[in-house]
C-alpha cells in the first residue's frame, strides 16, 4: 500500500510495498512518486492518469483495465502490476491511495497456458495437414496400380501365356484391385476425418427417400453377408416411412459403416438386421451451409445424444443390429473415438469408421447411440430428422 499527496510525494510505505519494489520506506518517504515508475511511463502518468482521475467523479478506480500498468524496482527491472487507487480529501488536502499487487507470476501462468494452447493448436493443424497430405499422395500410386490392374484383368496382357501362368495373373490381380479398394476406403476415412473436425465436410442436404437408402443397403451388403454365412435382413416399420432431410452419398456412408461392421464382426450362422422407424423426441436439426460440423473425435456414451435440445420433432430411426460377440462395457464410452478399435479383436482398418458415422449424424442435426451385451451382440441406432 503506498500513500501520496496532491504534489506526488510518498506518505505512506508499508511492508508490502518494500516487499515488492525493494525499497525500504525510510528511502522512499518525500520521495517522488516517479522513482517507481518506469521512464517510458513517467510522463503519461504525471499528465494524464493522475489528472483525469483527480477529475472524475468516482471516489476510487482500478487502473490497468485498458491496458498493462508496470511498476520499477530498486533493481531496475520493471514488473507488471494489478492496482487499486481512490482518493480522499483530509483537513483540506487531496491524498490518493494504491493498493498494488505484483502481477509477475499471473503473467507468466498465463502466458504458460497461452503458450501450451498454441503448441496443442499447432500440433492439431499439423496433424490434420500430415493426414491430409498423406491421404492425398497415396491416391496418386493407388490411381496408378488400379490402372494396371484392370488391364492384367481384362485379359490382354495374359493372352500369350500358358494357360496355367494365365490363371495365376488373373487370381493375383484380383488379390491387388481388393488391397487397392481398401486403401482407398482408408484413404477416404483419413479424409473424411480431418474434414469434419475442421468443419469442412462436403455435404448437400435435400428430402430423400428412406426406401431409396434401404435399398441402396440391402443391394450392396447381401451378398457380403452370404459369403460371410451371416442372415442379413432389411425392413421398415412403416411403408412408405416419410423423407428425411439428408445428403444421400454421406447418409449412405454413415449407415454403410455400422452396416460393414456389423456383418465384419458376426460369426457365422449369427445374424445382422437394418431397420428403419418413425419416432418423436426433443431435437432441432443443425444447418449443414458451407460443410459439416465440428464433433467427430467428441467422446459419447452407450446412449449420447448429438441433436440440438428444442421442440419435439420427427426422426427416422435406422437400427443397426447383429448377434455379434457385443462390446465389453468398459470400452463403450470410447466406441467413438478416432483410431479407436475394440480390444481383442483382429484390427481392421484404421479405426475411424465409427467417429465418421457419428460426426455424419451429428451434421444433419441427428444422434448415433449404441448398446451392447458381451455374448449377445450390439445395436446401434442412428435418428436423422425428417423432411418436414
Amino acid at each position: 500500500i503506498i500513500s501520496i499527496d496532491e504534489e506526488q510525494r510518498i506518505l505512506l510505505f508499508n511492508s508490502g510495498a518494500e516487499e515488492i519494489f525493494g525499497y525500504t520506506a525510510a528511502e522512499v518517504m518525500g520521495q517522488a512518486l516517479d522513482l517507481l515508475i518506469p521512464p517510458r511511463y513517467r510522463q503519461r502518468h504525471e499528465a494524464e492518469h493522475l489528472p483525469s482521475f483527480a477529475r472524475a467523479h468516482g471516489t476510487s478506480r482500478k487502473m490497468g483495465e485498458r491496458r498493462e500498468v508496470y511498476g520499477l524496482r530498486r533493481n531496475g527491472e520493471e514488473f507488471p502490476a494489478e492496482i487499486s487507487i481512490s482518493k480522499v480529501d483530509v483537513d483540506g488536502r487531496r491524498m490518493y491511495t494504491a493498493v498494488i499487487r505484483d502481477a509477475t507470476e499471473r503473467k507468466r501462468y498465463e502466458a504458460a497456458l497461452t503458450e501450451r494452447g498454441d503448441v496443442a493448436q499447432r500440433a492439431t493443424r499439423a496433424r490434420d495437414e500430415i493426414l491430409g497430405v498423406v491421404a492425398h499422395d497415396l491416391r496418386n500410386p493407388l490411381a496408378t496400380i488400379k490402372m494396371c490392374t484392370s488391364a492384367l484383368s481384362s485379359g490382354a496382357v495374359a493372352s500369350g501365356m500358358p494357360e496355367r501362368a494365365s490363371e495365376r495373373v488373373t487370381e493375383l490381380t484380383g488379390v491387388i484391385q481388393e488391397a487397392v479398394t481398401w486403401m482407398e476406403h482408408i484413404i477416404r476415412d483419413l479424409l473424411d476425418v480431418t474434414a469434419l473436425e475442421a468443419g469442412r465436410l462436403s455435404m448437400t442436404a435435400a428430402p430423400l427417400p428412406v426406401e431409396d437408402i434401404l435399398d441402396a443397403v440391402e443391394g450392396m451388403y447381401t451378398p457380403i453377408a452370404a459369403d460371410a454365412k451371416v442372415a442379413f435382413s432389411v425392413a421398415a416399420d412403416l411403408a412408405p416411412p416419410p423423407p428425411v432431410m439428408a445428403d444421400p452419398e454421406r447418409l449412405l456412408q454413415a449407415i454403410g459403416n455400422l452396416t460393414g461392421n456389423a456383418i465384419k464382426f458376426t460369426p457365422a450362422g449369427g445374424s445382422v438386421g437394418v431397420r428403419a422407424s418413425v419416432i418423436r423426441r426433443a431435437g432441432a436439426p443443425q444447418s449443414m451451409e458451407g460443410g459439416a460440423g465440428e464433433g467427430a473425435g467428441d467422446r459419447a456414451g452407450p446412449a449420447a445424444d448429438a441433436g440440438a435440445p428444442g421442440a419435439e420433432r420427427e426422426f427416422v430411426r435406422f437400427e443397426i443390429r447383429d448377434t455379434g460377440p457385443g462390446i465389453p462395457a468398459d470400452q463403450l464410452p470410447h466406441i467413438f473415438d478416432r483410431f479407436w478399435q475394440v480390444r481383442q479383436t483382429i484390427r481392421a482398418g484404421a479405426g475411424l469408421g465409427l467417429a465418421i458415422a457419428k460426426g455424419i449424424a451429428d451434421a444433419h442435426g441427428g444422434s448415433l447411440h449404441v448398446e451392447s451385451e458381451v455374448g449377445v451382440g450390439t445395436r446401434f441406432w442412428m435418428d436423422i430428422p425428417t423432411a418436414d
